[in-house]
């Protein structure tokens, strides 16, 4: 036998059916629009929050009495942080139901961590343009609202 005499044969192998997933498509498209509006809350407390304490002048009383700048937003971020670390874990234990069976628990778990956490800059950038709480909490709301639609 010779190299030019050997037929190769084919044989098809068996394997599972490929299964469109329209789910993953709509919810790629979706789930911009779902962690603005978990966030939205948060953000508007935030800012009302420390733009009130601006108005009442706390901040600076503190300082008189010895408080550091760095323990001061500190406080506002471990504060800020153990609320996002809340809204990330029930939305995690939400989406497991369903939505995220072949992901990664953790990094979406992450995704939705460093995406709150991301939102205190704002929230404190918001905050230095305002002098007003109410007025503060409405315009950073609707600013945080708008800049999420730029691509």
């Amino acid at each position: 036998m010779t190299n030019s005499s050997i037929a190769l044969t084919l044989v098809p192998i068996k394997t599972d059916k490929y299964v469109k997933d329209d789910f993953s498509l709509i919810f790629s498209d979706m789930i911009p629009l779902f962690m603005l509006l978990i966030y939205i809350l948060p953000m508007y407390r935030l800012i009302s929050n420390l733009v009130s304490e601006k108005e009442s002048k706390a901040r600076e009383s503190m300082k008189i009495m010895g408080l550091l700048d760095i323990s001061y937003w500190l406080s506002w971020w471990f504060y800020y942080f153990v609320i996002v670390t809340i809204i990330s874990s029930i939305c995690i234990c939400i989406l497991s139901i369903n939505a995220i069976k072949y992901s990664n628990r953790g990094l979406v778990f992450l995704f939705f961590e460093i995406y709150g956490l991301s939102l205190f800059g704002l929230a404190v950038f918001l905050q230095s343009l305002f002098s007003r709480a109410r007025v503060a909490a409405i315009a950073g709301t609707l600013i945080y609202f708008g800049t999420s639609f730029i691509n």
